[in-house]
């Protein structure tokens, strides 16, 4: 018999433990599931590699890393909203977080719910998940005593794994957390307060987790006792009526004498007895007889009134197969073992302590029945069919809706590892198990870093083979990924990538090589569907291409666009609603470097450049002129706002200008008339302040050429991002200061500039990073924005070290910052670096974009720009 509907989404009972160890007989349906085999797994965690790499043991005694730990976090599955949605942690101890859809029976994911964890050395850190009343999925993780708070992220959408958001939580010192829902809608916070010899407490949130009842200390078996080496390890699950929480626990004795019957063993395995409460719907706890019962327990009160099975001088084992549930009348049933051994720091298969057996461990099986604890050797015949089978399963019970059969989660401590890893399995028990398409993910390859949908395009890039943030890279053809990029030899190059499997369909290049490395592509999609891209010059004119939407994918030369701009750099290149396409890019027009503008409508031909801003310094100067168009047709274009001070200083700022006649006339906002143009950049308006911040000004500057490198004043002027045009016509664009190595990102609103600084979720992941040039944004179909940041750490100033990373977030509708990710795993040896993100077309909306970067040396651009590096190009596919 099954919980009512009303209960629907309760769970119904939770254990704890990895696959049984021994021979005991299964009861029902899941005696049906026959013992898993890689294929069925739906994720594969790697094992420890530190020591393979130092080559300390060999690869196949590599230790294992638990998803799950012990156990005693909880639940690690949910089953709501027709998807079974499971968290685990992956082998660098970070929380990861997979859907499967029930009636599609396929996943979703991994996704790395946050970057932040214990690392590879400490296992305790593994998540717990709730779903609370709104639909909104919490994960408690990353804790164990002192070695740092508990850590908290909540999804940003509902019954959505995609985008998660750091959460506060004002708990320091914590291990084990375990949640439970409960039928009033109230969520409850078990753990351990700390290490060893702290309380086990609940929390109680009444409002979704926004905000905690103080801790109410349940567990202390050292109060008021002259032992005080005792404490407890406690495993809490709920109960089948939605109302009830219950506790079995041991005793722990971190001081045992040495006149002890075994003394002299690992301090981890004097553990003794077994005991119970439970927590009644009134709040108050009592004893399995009903007996209410002061808090907290202690050893001399959990002795004489919660007491289940006295072990005497044997330990007593919680996990490795043991199992608590309750039945439909929310009874509690334990499985558990008795015995002796011993551990030994050493490394033998794949356990980091080896046991070392005194006296073998023994089942028992112990229910409470007709006021006392009945406790048997082998599962009783008369116990209820719906608690023996909880008792007997593989995993752990998921927490939720069993209307379909209940679903289990587990991995396999010891089996099934083979080369690889830590396999883990969820099963139904009545349509078997939730079998992986193609065999298990490798966590390696589908860590939520989204490693797991990038794929390589070449490995000939240039070392600017993604670069520059004006330009375009990526643009969709027939729902296919068309990027392009430029090589060692400064020819650009294209590929056509299938995205739903990474398959590369077409690939090949457009256009002659060119003169150096800054002379990479832009594309714009029109609104017919054909693709156009300008193969980019430094300091030459730009090259036309058209690719037609259907056909074979070639690149045709455009008649009329064989030489377009003068001494031209930095194409940014944008088609409007009507088909005209519209480009800015900078003329060097020396010694005021100049950003020009040329349109050129569907039939043709393309107009003569007219300049639009003219540079306030006679210095070499990236004046970003990064050009968007809107749903209204209105042309935004920002740009450096770079103005020389007394005694050599600079200022570095950032201005915008817009047109809403398709580039004849342009204006400021707030300004009723229109610029006269050429304007020169000092004469505009700043979006950061009308005031000079000082933060903004580097004093005592001198000629850029007098100090070549990147540390150059130069390259504080890498300022600004592409632009974002949202459904209402605001524009969106990051300016970053390189002076401080912070960005904000900045908006229209009511025709003044609102920003909000993006230094803090870098920080949340990697405290002793600044964020450097070459921001990015786009936008996903629902109105998120999606930012990409590179980041380096704060000792290595300049372009482009070595130690470069990047890092994607995403603000939602409202304004609020998602939880930063890096896009791969760092790696201090090779630059992940220069992003461009799929651009957001009104012309060809998209759910969620892409990203293509390039992953090698930043060579230098000192010899004429020309070298022959040969760098990664690496595209990151699109969220499914």
């Amino acid at each position: 018999m099954k919980p009512s509907r009303r209960f629907s989404w309760i769970v119904t009972s939770i254990m704890f433990a990895a696959l049984t160890m021994g021979s005991v007989a299964r009861v029902g349906a899941i005696e049906n599931i026959k013992p898993p085999t890689p294929k069925d797994a739906f994720v594969v965690l790697s094992r420890q590699d530190a020591d393979i790499l130092k080559k300390r043991i060999p690869k196949e005694h590599a230790r294992l890393y638990c998803p799950f730990y012990a156990y005693k976090t909880f639940p690690h599955a949910v089953v709501e909203n027709g998807f079974v949605y499971c968290v685990f942690q992956n082998s660098h101890g970070r929380p990861q977080a997979m859907a499967y859809d029930i009636q599609k029976a396929k996943w979703r994911g991994p996704v790395q719910i946050s970057p932040a964890g214990l690392g590879k050395e400490d296992k305790h850190g593994a998540p717990s998940l709730c779903i609370d009343n709104e639909g909104y999925l919490h994960v408690f993780f990353g804790c164990h005593g002192i070695r740092g708070p508990m850590l908290y992220s909540k999804s940003i959408k509902p019954y959505n794994i995609t985008a998660w958001e750091k959460e506060r939580l004002s708990i320091k010192d914590a291990t084990y957390p375990g949640l439970i829902r409960l039928a009033n809608g109230e969520i409850c916070l078990l753990y351990r307060q700390g290490d060893h010899l702290n309380p086990w407490a609940l929390r109680i949130s009444s409002d979704n987790c926004k905000t905690w009842s103080p801790p109410e200390q349940v567990i202390d078996m050292r109060k008021n006792h002259p032992d005080k080496g005792l404490n407890a390890y406690c495993r809490f699950f709920p109960g089948s009526d939605g109302k009830t929480i219950h506790c079995f626990w041991n005793l722990k004795d971190d001081s045992p004498t040495p006149s002890a019957k075994y003394a002299g063993l690992d301090e981890a395995v004097y553990r003794y007895n077994i005991y119970y409460i439970r927590r009644d719907a009134d709040g108050k706890w009592r004893n399995a007889a009903g007996e209410k019962l002061a808090l907290p327990v202690n050893a001399v009160q959990a002795k004489a009134k919660c007491l289940v099975f006295d072990s005497g001088d044997q330990f007593t084992l919680m996990q490795y197969g043991c199992r608590l549930g309750v039945d439909k009348e929310n009874r509690p049933y334990v499985k558990f073992r008795t015995g002796v051994v011993d551990w030994l720091h050493v490394r033998d298969n794949d356990i980091e302590k080896s046991l070392v057996v005194k006296e073998p461990w023994r089942w028992k099986f112990a229910s409470f029945e007709s006021g006392h604890w009945r406790v048997t050797d082998r599962l009783p015949h008369d116990w209820p069919a719906d608690a023996a089978s909880l008792i007997s399963a593989r995993g752990t019970l998921a927490a939720g809706s069993q209307t379909d059969g209940r679903w289990f989660i587990f991995w396999p401590e010891k089996a099934l590892t083979g080369d690889k890893g830590a396999y883990i399995f969820l099963y139904n028990e009545k349509t078997g198990y939730a079998s992986r398409d193609g065999g298990p993910a490798d966590e390696k390859e589908n860590a939520a870093t989204n490693k797991s949908r990038s794929i390589l395009l070449s490995k000939t890039g240039g070392d600017r083979a993604t670069a520059y943030v004006m330009s375009n890279k990526i643009a969709r053809r027939n729902g296919r990924l068309l990027c392009t990029w430029i090589d060692s030899s400064r020819q650009n190059r294209w590929a056509l990538v299938d995205p739903p499997d990474g398959k590369i369909l077409h690939q090949g290049a457009v256009g002659n090589p060119r003169s150096d490395n800054h002379s990479g592509a832009a594309i714009a999609t029109a609104p017919d569907g054909t693709l156009h891209l300008l193969t980019g010059e430094h300091h030459r004119p730009f090259v036309h291409y058209r690719m037609p939407p259907t056909g074979r994918p070639v690149w045709e030369l455009v008649e009329d666009g064989k030489a377009i701009g003068i001494k031209s750099t930095y194409p940014s290149l944008v088609c409007d609603r009507r088909g005209t396409l519209h480009l800015a890019y900078r003329h060097r027009v020396l010694p005021h470097y100049q950003i020009d503008y040329c349109t050129r409508p569907p039939g043709g031909p393309w107009s003569r450049p007219r300049t639009l801003i003219r540079a306030s310094v006679k210095d070499h100067t990236w004046l970003t002129n990064a050009i968007e168009a809107g749903p209204d047709g209105r042309l935004h274009v920002v740009l450096n706002h770079t103005r020389p001070l007394e005694g050599g200083a600079r200022y570095y700022g950032a201005s915008h200008i817009y047109s809403d006649d398709s580039g004849k006339t342009w204006r400021q906002f707030g300004d009723t008339e229109p610029l006269k143009l050429p304007v020169e950049v000092a004469h505009l308006k700043r979006l950061e302040s009308d005031g000079i911040n000082q933060k903004r000004v580097e004093p005592n500057v001198g000629s850029w050429d007098k100090l070549p490198g990147p540390l150059n004043s130069y390259y504080h002027q890498l300022l600004l991002s592409n632009l974002v045009i949202d459904e209402a016509g605001r524009p969106w664009v990051i300016v970053h200061n390189i002076l401080t190595g912070d960005a904000r990102l900045y908006h229209a609103q009511d025709d003044k500039w609102v920003g909000q600084s993006l230094l803090s979720a870098v920080e949340a992941i990697l405290p002793e990073f600044n964020i450097t040039h070459c921001g990015q944004l786009s936008r996903h179909n629902d109105g998120a924005l999606d930012v990409v940041l590179m980041v380096a750490p704060k000792r290595s100033p300049g372009w482009g070290p070595k130690e470069t990373e990047l890092v994607r977030l995403q603000i939602s509708t409202d304004g609020r910052i998602g939880p930063a990710r890096q896009v791969c795993e760092p790696d201090p040896t090779a630059a992940n670096w220069l992003p461009s993100i799929e651009r957001w077309s009104w012309n060809a909306p998209i759910g969620s974009p892409a990203l293509i970067f390039t992953r090698g040396i930043n060579a230098g651009g000192y010899s004429a720009n020309r070298n022959s590096v040969n760098t990664e190009v690496r595209l990151q596919l699109p969220e499914k």
